[in-house]
């Protein structure tokens, strides 16, 4: 994969691949043409071929426009566009060639740069799937990546890319299955008591089979840089796992949350929801979960982690789970439209009959994913916990109430 972040390769950077670029590899491809027979034009089926063979493998950057000798490029040359159509209206054409590739491919990106009047370069970065294998179309057969280009899946290729799939969701939902129960019966960072932890896993789906996919140390501004949405007053610090921050003071533990960075790139974030004063109900009522506020805190803190990830290179797609342990016998409640720290009561609603809920995991596929509707699903599922029908998080119509950035008032 080429050394830099999709969005900052511009036309400079492309024509001096010459002069620094790497050579050929499982991850990186140069093609003159989008054809393997070097003809102008497209075939819609190599193309297929050529993302699918990354997808399927470790992911990877197909560049298109490129001269290569020996596996290093030589010269940039570009490729000439059809006739009537834009370098936009190319890569919706691509998109829309991708999109008969079985399963149903998403995560990749594809961006094109002029290198010399009227000759564009093409480059597709393709993330490792989730949902590998994926075949061309229907019949048409699989494929991956080798040192020396692509070649299609023999049947045992094809049966082990599956089992390597359901191995891949089945070491996310692991990891989080352990660190929930950890949490709940002895935190890896001490947390204060006095009411319910909400516990919120972004995992990369490539975190699963790399032990090290950001850098603690180099990357540390951009992993420590923010406050996650809910935390005042942090600190940050490393420890084995990597680096956290948490909120209080390190000499003076327990915290009332922490956020844990993974050398793998995953993140765990875990809040503490005291009860708030309240108003409404009775006085068996006063185990308060703050519905409104979990969910906002929630959804700010998948978006912060995705596009912290995204600022580091790690690919789609994210896997995220939401936890919420130690809530027996609370009941819902929401803020106030005034504010002022007061909830209120929801009416009509059951208490918790048990302690802990490991709500319907989601996946943030591509930059266009809509998190508050991805997470709809899993908010509807606590609240039904509770008796209610769905989430209060959002309209009639099932949109998001809280705005398009999902920024927490508190």
């Amino acid at each position: 994969m080429l050394p830099r972040d999709v969005n900052s390769i511009d036309a400079a950077y492309l024509i001096g691949l010459p002069s620094h670029g790497p050579s050929e590899s499982r991850r990186v491809e140069y093609k003159s043409q989008f054809r393997d027979d070097k003809k102008n034009g497209l075939d819609r089926d190599t193309f297929r071929k050529d993302v699918s063979a990354f997808a399927n493998t470790e992911g990877g950057d197909l560049v298109i426009g490129v001269v290569e000798k020996g596996g290093s490029p030589v010269s940039v040359l570009g490729v000439e566009l059809a006739d009537g159509l834009s370098a936009h209206q190319t890569k919706e054409m691509l998109d829309q060639v991708l999109l008969d590739l079985q399963p149903r491919l998403t995560g990749y990106q594809i961006i094109h740069q002029e290198v010399s009047a009227g000759r564009h370069v093409f480059l597709v970065r393709v993330p490792q799937s989730f949902r590998a294998p994926h075949s061309i179309g229907s019949g048409k057969g699989f494929y991956y990546r080798t040192n020396s280009g692509r070649d299609p899946m023999n049947v045992d290729q094809v049966r082990e890319a599956f089992l390597n799939s359901a191995g891949l969701e089945s070491q996310l939902e692991a990891f989080r299955n352990k660190r929930v129960s950890l949490i709940e019966s002895a935190p890896p960072l001490p947390l204060a008591g006095g009411g319910p932890l909400v516990v919120l896993h972004v995992l990369p789906v490539v975190g699963a089979s790399r032990r090290v996919v950001v850098d603690v140390i180099r990357d540390k501004d951009v992993l420590l840089g923010d406050d996650p949405p809910g935390f005042r007053n942090a600190f940050a610090a490393m420890n084995f796992d990597g680096c956290y921050m948490a909120i209080g003071s390190i000499s003076r533990p327990p915290f009332l949350g922490y956020a844990q960075w993974f050398r793998n790139g995953f993140r765990e974030i875990v809040w503490v929801r005291r009860s708030p004063p309240y108003q409404g109900g009775t006085d068996e009522d006063r185990l308060l979960f703050e519905e409104d506020l979990f969910a906002r805190h929630v959804v700010a803190a998948v978006d912060q982690s995705v596009k912290q990830l995204r600022a580091l290179d790690v690919p789609y797609p994210f896997y995220v789970a939401v936890s919420v342990v130690k809530c027996k016998d609370y009941v819902l409640g929401f803020s106030r439209p005034e504010g002022a720290g007061v909830v209120m009561h929801r009416q009509g609603g059951l208490k918790s009959p048990q302690d802990r809920y490991d709500l319907l995991e989601c996946l943030v596929e591509s930059e266009a994913t809509n998190i508050p509707a991805v997470l709809k699903p899993s908010f509807d599922q606590f609240a039904q916990a509770f008796g209610f029908a769905d989430s209060i998080n959002y309209d009639a119509k099932g949109c998001w109430k809280h705005g398009s950035g999902a920024s927490p008032r508190r």
